[in-house]
């Protein structure tokens, strides 16, 4: 997953839903604990200062990879961070964490990559949003790399297709 982390002046808030931002929300990017080992991990590359003014981002420390947990039931307050242009912020995808209030005349911005393993269902199904039909006009490693080999079925119907017509096929994990 790869986005952009654009909190704009006067937005933000430490209550949630203000402006319907849910960046400002304390929030989890991978909400799924198993086992304690981490599936997921952020990387927030700061192409403006991330700083308490201008609403950088906040964690609350100790937060990732416990069952049960809420961003309600927590005893600690969010920890800002403050990271200088060029800087990466670097942290496990469970930790509950939200962007502040900016303060500034200037948007705070970044570029967000989450990584999973390989074997993981991407976020966005780029499948249907190229459309089947596209699927000629990649080479077949570009194909797998989409997805278009391991699409999930959405009807008896696509399951119970011969080998060779199948949406998912063999051998992708």
């Amino acid at each position: 997953l790869m986005n952009a982390i654009v909190l704009e002046p006067r937005s933000g808030s430490e209550k949630p839903g203000l402006n319907g931002l849910f960046q400002s929300r304390l929030h989890r990017d991978f909400p799924r604990i198993l086992g304690g080992r981490p599936l997921s991990i952020n990387s927030f590359y700061c192409l403006t200062d991330f700083s308490p003014r201008n609403g950088s981002t906040r964690f609350l420390v100790g937060s990732p990879q416990k069952e049960g947990q809420t961003a309600s039931n927590q005893d600690q307050s969010p920890v800002s961070v403050h990271a200088p242009a060029g800087s990466a912020i670097i942290f496990d995808s469970t930790i509950w964490h939200s962007g502040g209030m900016n303060a500034t005349s200037e948007p705070r911005i970044g570029v967000n990559v989450q990584w999973t393993h390989h074997w993981m269902k991407q976020q966005i199904d780029l499948v249907r949003i190229l459309g089947s039909s596209r699927r000629g006009d990649f080479s077949p490693a570009v194909q797998q790399r989409l997805g278009y080999n391991s699409q999930v079925v959405t009807s008896l119907q696509e399951y119970y297709v011969p080998t060779e017509e199948r949406i998912y096929r063999a051998g992708q994990g």
